[in-house]
């Protein structure tokens, strides 16, 4: 024990606590001759410390103790010389620089006999010690930030502070090697250290920057699973850290938005602008229209980024989070959709045309092009509807419903006035998005555009009223074209178009005389009466949604029985503008073919509603569904509808899928069966012809 006491600094697992705190002074600059003697003071100092800790019996150990973990440590498994160097690193980290330089030589690759596995092991045993007391709550300090000409800093102090120095050089040391193992072409490997990175930054904020600069770039990983990891890590963080939210924001962004490396041949010096082949006879001229270079980016690295930023749960103080994550968000929009016409590469494109001289459409009527620039007989790449705007492909439609769904989420807490020059530009954005894309982006694009419309109207200003008017009116316009979608027949999200409709009429309630909304039901009740799109379901809800309008709506009911007006002007379906159609010039006729429908329960429901009774229906699409037709006839246990529809299918902390249970649209339950009751038992069998239900009626004569 005298021994000990030749000791500078005293040998203690949590070296940060031996260091006593300095009162605060103004000191002068200390000059760089300063800085280095007094470096090598406090470096000569450590290693007379170091020596002395060896040649001495520590408190918490015996020199038998001693001897034999350097003798494991020399000869042992590998284990146990992993046990034996972190119990002397954790018995006194400053003495045992040692230790930690062995760890770290196992932890790097070639250095070892163990391979990828004595690195993983070796950095395991790195990042225990250092989370579990190994390393302070704040970040290190370098040797010349400390105040080394403070009147009170002692020998001690400067080993502290020195040894601190070494240790921040060191776990500088350690990212490279993790950065080194998150790069290797193993995919546990990579997986490992994606890990290692997620529980230092976690945990202990030291080197925070670039350890959150490794995990988020592992969001462009090519593995998938990897992704995935990253993107759930980045969300576990948060859930620690909600303070980080800008900061990993901008570290995301700063992926997504990176420009590609350069490649090797694009580094090179320009050519003479032709390109020899020596296939062709002479050389061809290089057209001189120069194509703006796109945008190529990693896909991994943009999806799992947007899925990141989606779920990110958002507070009333995050408006800065939310208004950079929408500008993100169209920032993609327009990278993948290409929006400016003035930047869009002009692509050749041809008809494809018969040999008899006729252009080819598809089974919908529309016209089909093939690219111009394409070879031989070409591939089908692009479908241009009717009115000449073509459908892009859905190569990007997950990316696309990932971006919708965050912009859905932030723009609540954005609290973005009408006037604002950059949402209009967006608008603009989302506008395009469903002239051009497929049906279901453009159904997702609507519905981000009532959200929008909705919140504009309830807090915009005086100033900016006429600008939320005609966002309020152009979304109408495109919702009342889009009820003559061909493409609704056979989309997979006939239950969200519905809901979206029901809310758009409902929001509009107020705003004008009536006409609008009147005109829009009047088109939706022509769709349903025109074999409702080719679902059965389809029509089904939508008649439900007009039971619960007619009801809630104020005047709605008016144009079912109200006679026609001589002197009004006549009803005009061709109208762009559903506010001048005219709809309540005269009753909606169309509703009477429904009253002789095939299935039974539409013609009750139809029937209801000319009579102003209350519907008998339900909001569960899959009521009427083919499937749950044959279902009946399957003797089988059928699958048990869920008692709390709160808690139906899908709902999730970030996605709640609402119930069409309650009252406010329609959903779609797969695989739940209400009414049990079997074809072949005999309760069904005894039941009289007028107490079956209308749906089952002809199968109970069938029986």
């Amino acid at each position: 024990m005298e021994k000990n006491a030749k000791l500078v600094f005293e040998p203690t697992p949590l070296w940060y606590t031996a260091i006593p705190p300095l009162a605060p002074q103004k000191l002068p600059s200390i000059t760089p001759d300063q800085l280095a003697s007094l470096t090598k003071k406090a470096n000569d100092l450590h290693d007379a410390d170091i020596r002395a800790f060896q040649s001495s019996s520590s408190p918490h150990s015996s020199s038998s103790e001693t001897s034999f973990l350097s003798k494991i440590i020399q000869s042992g498994t590998l284990s146990d010389r992993l046990s034996a160097l972190t119990l002397l690193v954790q018995s006194s980290p400053v003495h045992n620089t040692k230790a930690l330089e062995t760890l770290k030589g196992m932890a790097e690759r070639g250095k070892g006999k163990g391979g990828r596995e004595e690195s993983l092991k070796a950095l395991r045993c790195i990042m225990d010690w250092w989370v579990g007391g190994g390393a302070p709550d704040r970040k290190l300090k370098y040797f010349r930030d400390q105040p080394l000409n403070h009147p009170d800093a002692t020998d001690k102090i400067l080993v502290g502070w020195y040894y601190e120095d070494w240790l921040k050089k060191y776990f500088f040391s350690i990212l490279q090697i993790l950065e080194t193992l998150s790069l290797d072409p193993l995919q546990y490997v990579r997986t490992q250290s994606l890990t290692l990175l997620f529980t230092f930054l976690r945990d202990k904020p030291e080197q925070e920057q670039n350890l959150l600069r490794l995990l988020v770039n592992k969001l462009g990983d090519t593995e998938k699973p990897l992704c995935s990891r990253a993107s759930y890590h980045l969300l576990q963080l948060l859930q620690s850290h909600p303070s980080m939210k800008t900061v990993v924001v901008r570290e995301i962004i700063a992926l997504v938005l990176r420009p590609p490396a350069p490649s090797i041949v694009s580094s090179l010096p320009p050519s003479k602008g032709t390109h020899i082949r020596f296939t062709d006879p002479e050389p061809k001229p290089k057209s001189t229209s120069a194509s703006p270079e796109k945008k190529s980016g990693n896909a991994h690295a943009r999806y799992y980024a947007m899925i990141t930023f989606n779920q990110i749960v958002l507070t009333p103080g995050d408006r800065d989070v939310a208004l950079k994550l929408i500008e993100v968000y169209f920032e993609m929009f327009k990278e993948l959709l290409g929006e400016d016409p003035e930047k869009v590469e002009d692509v050749e494109q041809e008809v494809v045309v018969q040999e008899q001289g006729e252009v080819l459409k598809d089974k919908k009527g529309r016209v089909k092009v093939r690219d111009g620039k394409k070879k031989g007989k070409g591939k089908v790449t692009e479908v241009k509807g009717a009115a000449g705007f073509a459908e892009v492909e859905d190569t990007h439609s997950r990316l696309i419903s990932a971006i919708l769904t965050g912009v859905n989420r932030a723009l609540p807490f954005a609290k973005i006035d009408a006037g604002d020059s950059g949402l209009n530009k967006h608008i603009d954005t989302l506008f395009l998005i469903t002239h051009t894309s497929t049906f279901n982006i453009s159904l997702q694009a609507l519905v981000l555009i009532q959200q929008i419309s909705s919140t504009l109207s309830q807090s915009a200003s005086a100033a900016s009223t006429s600008t939320s008017k005609s966002i309020v009116d152009r979304f109408y316009r495109t919702l009342y074209d889009s009820l003559h979608d061909i493409r609704l027949a056979a989309s997979s999200k006939q239950a969200m178009y519905l809901n979206l409709l029901f809310k758009s009429i409902k929001a509009d309630v107020g705003n004008t005389n009536g006409e609008r909304i009147k005109a829009i039901v009047r088109r939706f009740v022509q769709v349903l009466a025109s074999s409702g799109s080719g679902a059965t379901e389809f029509v089904a809800g939508g008649l439900y949604l007009l039971g619960e309008l007619f009801s809630t709506v104020p005047g709605l009911r008016s144009i079912l029985n109200e006679p026609a007006t001589p002197e009004a002007e006549p009803y005009d379906p061709r109208k762009r503008d559903p506010q001048y159609a005219h709809a309540s010039s005269s009753p909606i006729w169309e509703l009477t073919p429904l009253l002789h429908h095939y299935h039974p329960a539409i013609s009750l429901h139809a029937r209801q509603l000319l009579t102003s009774q209350p519907l008998t229906a339900s909001a569960d699409l899959s009521q009427n569904t083919l499937s749950h037709f044959l279902d009946r006839f399957v003797y089988k246990n059928p699958k048990k509808a869920k008692q709390d529809v709160n808690k139906a299918k899908g709902a999730s902390a970030m996605q709640p899928a609402a119930s069409g249970l309650d009252g406010t649209g329609v959903k779609l339950l797969k695989g739940e069966v209400g009414d049990a009751t079997l074809m072949n038992e005999a309760q069904f069998l005894k039941t009289r012809a007028e107490d079956v239900p209308v749906d089952q009626v002809r199968r109970a004569f069938q029986l």
